[in-house]
């Protein structure tokens, strides 16, 4: 019976644990992403429509095709993402606390609440959950292709500058002509740069959360060990860790005159007492066996 309610207990609460822990993670993500992505498309946007009519180095850029469509693509994607994931975390945080605060036990009459609730609580936390993790997973699929994009956007925009370098004409001042140049190139780098970064995060993120679905599934299911015999091994583990952590640093910090624990204390005098006794008893012969070599100097003629 008691190993049923460990089980049931189990079932419905350690891995909610984790499974929140994922969740609330993987919110910061996505509004890193957001952030982000949009971002990128604002610095893209002011490539082309950061306009002043007397430089002519903005009046050749009109003759720059158009690829803004592709940043727009791109933030309508990760908003469509970040929508789909907010109604997905509400959903599960609302079950979740249900389940944490009541067991998943409705007290109202209203068989509205009590379906969604109580009947469905369970699987709407495993549903909301597996869309998350398939959102989150299409984020980091799809931060690659944008950053690919912004590559070939790059590319594109070099060889602009060459051809549009060779049309310049002769009265136009070439110096200022190659420093709006390099500002937009080295806006673009900033876009790059903020990709990889996404890039690597995302990615990194993935293979923890790949552990924790790991133990999400074994805390269900003990499909390959036994969470309980892990999770017990790891606390005592961890405690005996710190603990023995913590009695160090109290020993180094009491300049390694006193432990913490009373009994190792009366320990160590005892031994320091039976060091000074030794000592004490060595000095003793010493002593003895000088003033026997003094008496038999002494009396050498008698011997």
């Amino acid at each position: 019976m008691e190993d049923d309610e460990y089980k049931m207990k189990h079932f419905t609460y350690y891995s909610k644990i984790v499974m929140m822990i994922v969740v609330g993670i993987q919110f910061i993500l996505f509004i890193v992403f957001i952030v982000s992505v949009h971002n990128v498309g604002s610095i893209m946007n002011n490539i082309y429509n950061n306009k002043e009519p007397d430089n002519y180095y903005y009046y050749i850029r009109n003759l720059l095709d158009d690829f803004q469509f592709i940043f727009e693509e791109q933030n309508q994607a990760i908003d469509t993402c970040f929508a789909f994931f907010i109604i997905s975390f509400t959903i599960f945080l609302i079950e979740s606390i249900v389940a944490f605060s009541c067991g998943g036990k409705c007290s109202e009459n209203n068989e509205v609440f009590i379906i969604i609730f109580e009947k469905m609580n369970h699987i709407l936390i495993i549903l909301t959950f597996t869309i998350i993790q398939f959102l989150y997973v299409i984020s980091c699929l799809i931060i690659p292709i944008y950053l690919d994009r912004v590559r070939t956007f790059k590319k594109y925009f070099e060889d602009w500058a060459k051809e549009a370098k060779i049309s310049l004409p002769y009265f136009y001042d070439k110096n200022a002509f190659n420093q709006s140049i390099d500002g937009d190139i080295d806006s673009i780098e900033t876009c790059i740069s903020k990709y990889v970064s996404l890039l690597v995060v995302s990615f990194t993120f993935l293979f923890i959360f790949l552990f924790l679905y790991f133990i999400i599934i074994n805390l269900y299911k003990e499909v390959c060990c036994n969470m309980r015999n892990i999770c017990d091994r790891t606390s005592r583990c961890m405690e005996n860790f710190f603990r023995c952590f913590y009695d160090n640093s109290y020993y180094v910090f009491t300049l390694c005159r006193k432990a913490r624990d009373k009994k190792i204390n009366e320990i160590q005098e005892e031994i320091n007492n039976i060091k000074e006794e030794i000592a004490r008893k060595t000095c003793e012969i010493q002593d003895m066996m000088k003033n026997n070599i003094d008496l038999r100097i002494e009396n050498i003629e008698l011997l």
